[in-house]
């Protein structure tokens, strides 16, 4: 793989692991950190021990699991290629709603896949200004990927000002 290969493949971390901090923040959960190394990422939600999950905060993170892959669709127009994206939700399909095959589980994941694709298309800016930091500075911690998600559209619009074209 070359350098620019590397640098492109660590682009497309950052707005996958992005996409998965930005939607952990927007329904409430808190984050321990979320990271990139090399091509690599991670994104590690606080989790309560001894509390068991509701049917609804599954859904929400199956939704999260298919943010990663919807981020690297809508931003590069990659589609997912490792199996490992979609093994979580085929598997709670089955459990939750007693899909027998992944045949019977496709309508429902497909539902979360497209839930997911509305989110990351809603927050691209703040998606956005996550992987940027990532790509920065390599990992985040659950404050400051809240403060770039709380950053005014103004301050989007502000930096654009400053570009060649409006010179």
């Amino acid at each position: 793989m070359t350098k620019t290969e590397k640098h492109q493949q660590r682009i497309v971390t950052a707005h996958h692991e992005a996409a998965h901090a930005v939607h952990f923040v927007s329904i409430g959960w808190r984050l321990d950190y979320v990271m990139i190394r090399r091509t690599t990422g991670v994104t590690k939600p606080r989790v309560n021990r001894g509390h068991i999950p509701t049917r609804r905060r599954i859904v929400q993170r199956l939704v999260n699991e298919l943010c990663g892959p919807q981020s690297e669709y809508v931003f590069f127009g990659l589609r997912a290629k490792n199996q490992h994206d979609w093994l979580k939700p085929f598997q709670a399909a089955r459990i939750l709603y007693g899909a027998r095959t992944d045949k019977e589980a496709i309508p429902l994941v497909l539902i979360w896949f497209k839930r997911a694709g509305r989110f990351v298309r809603g927050h691209r800016a703040a998606i956005r200004r996550v992987a940027n930091a990532l790509i920065v500075q390599g990992r985040l911690n659950d404050r400051q990927v809240r403060a770039l998600c709380r950053r005014r559209a103004r301050d989007h619009f502000s930096e654009s000002s400053r570009s060649p074209r409006s010179l």
